[in-house]
Order: structure tokens, then C-alpha cells, then sequence
């Protein structure tokens, strides 16, 4: 039995076994799979023929890490574009400094703005072209709005109401920490202290 398999493959066995190979199983020498592609090929300056997708691209393909790279792309430009023309304004964490609009932490997204309708509806439009354009859809049921504690309450609530985002406290916590940190830092990260109390407790 091992002589058989120790024997070199002939022409006709390899031929044979990937005649038999789903296209989509094995990636080739190049890392793209095996597969017949029908759509818009370019040379010497000219284009052949249209692209047409029959099926989205799936995990493992060559190009699927930077889906999100792209989709992140055009909400950051987005946002951006809305800034630059004042439709949008970001928040400063200090006299002088830069603004910020938006911050991105993997899959999440954080849009930081002044607290008004227009521009909760501007925030609006943003969601809605890039959901149009990417297929991306926001999950209202785990998005949350958070208002600095000068915000008058009639606002957060018609914004809340606006966003269909429910309001969250200041201290909610993102990955395990608090999203919102004030001057009293020990109410903040207490929770940190009780549970390292706890697991000696239990040691």
C-alpha cells in the first residue's frame, strides 16, 4: 500500500483529479480559486465586455479582508465631506484641539457630533446613502446615543426618538470598560476593585 502511494503521479492522474475539483475548494499558485470569470477584462488601453456579479464574495477570498477597509473608506468620507461643508460638527476635548467626528474600533463605529436636530438628521442621510451604496445595515438594537450632562432633556429625547437609538447612561461600558470616563475616575473603574476583590475572596 505505501509503495503505491510512494509512486509518482503520472499526466493522466493529475488531469483527472482536477477535472473532478469543485472550482471553489482549492485556491490555485496565485491564491485565487479555480473558476471561469465572465465580465470586464482591460488590455493595451481597451475594455472587454461588463462585469456581472452573480454572487457576493465570500470569507477567504482574496479580497474579502478589505471589504470592510472600503466600506470604512466611504462612511469616513462621508462624514467628512458633511463636516467640511458645517452640516456636521465634531466635538473638541479641549480648547484648541482638533475636532473629532468619528472614531473606528474594528467592526464598531463611533460618530461624535454637537447634540442638535440638524444634525441628527444629517447623521440620518449619512446611514442611509452609505446602507444604499454598501449593503451595510446599522443594528438599531445594539446602537446606543450618549449626551454630555448640559444637554437639555426635551433634546435627547426627540434626537433618541429621531435616531430610533436608544439613550444610554454616561458609564455603559464598550469591551469591558466604560465608554465615558468624568474627573471621578474611582466611580468609574470601582467595579474593577470589587472584582478583584471577589476572585481573592474566592481564592
Amino acid at each position: 500500500m505505501n509503495s503505491e502511494l510512494l509512486k509518482p503521479y503520472s499526466a493522466e492522474e493529475v488531469t483527472n483529479a482536477i477535472s473532478h475539483m469543485a472550482p471553489l475548494k482549492s485556491p490555485g499558485p496565485d491564491g485565487r480559486r479555480m473558476t471561469k470569470l465572465s465580465g470586464a477584462s482591460f488590455g493595451s488601453g481597451r475594455q472587454f465586455g461588463h462585469i456581472i456579479p452573480e454572487r457576493g464574495l465570500r470569507q477567504g477570498d482574496p479580497l474579502s479582508p478589505y471589504l470592510y477597509l472600503f466600506c470604512t473608506d466611504a462612511l469616513t468620507s462621508l462624514i467628512s465631506r458633511a463636516e467640511s461643508s458645517g452640516a456636521l460638527q465634531g466635538i473638541r476635548v479641549c480648547k484648541g484641539a482638533p475636532s473629532i467626528s468619528h472614531l473606528l474600533f474594528a467592526d464598531d463605529t463611533l460618530i461624535c457630533c454637537q447634540a442638535s436636530l440638524e444634525a441628527m438628521n444629517c447623521v440620518q442621510s449619512i446611514l442611509q446613502v452609505f446602507d444604499k451604496a454598501s449593503g451595510q445595515e446599522v443594528n438599531y438594537d445594539k446602537s446606543v446615543v450618549v449626551f454630555s450632562k448640559n444637554t437639555q432633556s426635551h433634546l435627547m429625547n426627540d434626537i433618541s426618538i429621531g435616531l430610533g437609538i436608544r439613550c444610554a447612561d454616561r458609564h455603559d461600558k464598550y469591551l469591558g470598560l466604560p465608554s465615558v470616563i468624568g474627573r471621578t475616575k474611582r466611580e468609574v473603574f470601582d467595579f474593577i476593585r470589587n472584582g478583584l476583590e471577589k476572585n481573592q475572596q474566592l481564592e
